[in-house]
C-alpha cells in the first residue's frame, strides 16, 4: 500500500484494530459453539440419532456453517496480519513523527490527522504551499528508508 495512503488512514489505525479483533473473535466463538451443537436435533435433550428429515437438514446446514466458518478462520489469520502490521506501521510514524521540529509536525498533523488540503495546511502553518509538501515529502522518506 502506498505509505501517503497508509498516513490518511493513521488516524483510524487504533479502530480498525479494535474492530478486526472484535470480528475475529466472534467468528472464533462461533465457530467453536456450531462445532460443539452438531447432534441430532429431534426434540430430545440428547438426542437419540432417529432418523429426521428436519434433524437431517438442520445438521447439514450446521455442517456447511462449520465448513463456511472454517473457511473464515484460515482467513483470520490474513486479519492478524494486517494487524500486526497496522501496529508495526502506528508505531514507526509515532517515533518517525516525534523526531520532528514543531513546526514540522504541525504540518504532517494537519494534513494526515486533520486531513486538510495542502492549501489550508500551507495557511494553518504559516509555510508556503511548496514548503509543506516538501516537509511531507522529507517525512515519508524517513518512512520508507527504515
Amino acid at each position: 500500500m502506498d505509505i501517503q495512503k497508509m498516513l490518511k488512514l493513521y488516524p483510524y489505525t487504533g479502530k480498525n484494530v479494535f474492530e478486526w479483533n472484535r470480528d475475529l473473535n466472534c467468528f472464533i466463538a462461533t465457530s467453536m459453539t456450531t462445532r460443539d451443537s452438531q447432534k441430532m436435533l429431534d426434540g430430545m435433550p440428547h438426542g437419540t440419532d432417529t432418523s429426521d428429515p428436519t434433524g437431517e437438514t438442520v445438521l447439514c446446514i450446521q455442517q456447511n456453517l462449520v465448513e463456511i466458518l472454517e473457511e473464515l478462520l484460515k482467513s483470520s489469520e490474513h486479519v492478524k496480519t494486517m494487524t500486526i502490521d497496522a501496529l508495526q506501521f502506528k508505531r514507526k510514524v509515532d517515533a518517525q513523527y516525534m523526531e520532528l521540529e514543531p513546526e514540522e509536525r504541525r504540518v504532517i498533523e494537519s494534513r494526515y490527522v486533520h486531513g486538510l488540503e495542502w492549501n489550508q495546511v500551507a495557511r494553518k502553518s504559516c509555510y508556503c504551499r511548496t514548503q509543506c509538501i516538501n516537509i511531507s515529502n522529507k517525512f515519508i522518506q524517513s518512512l520508507t528508508l527504515d
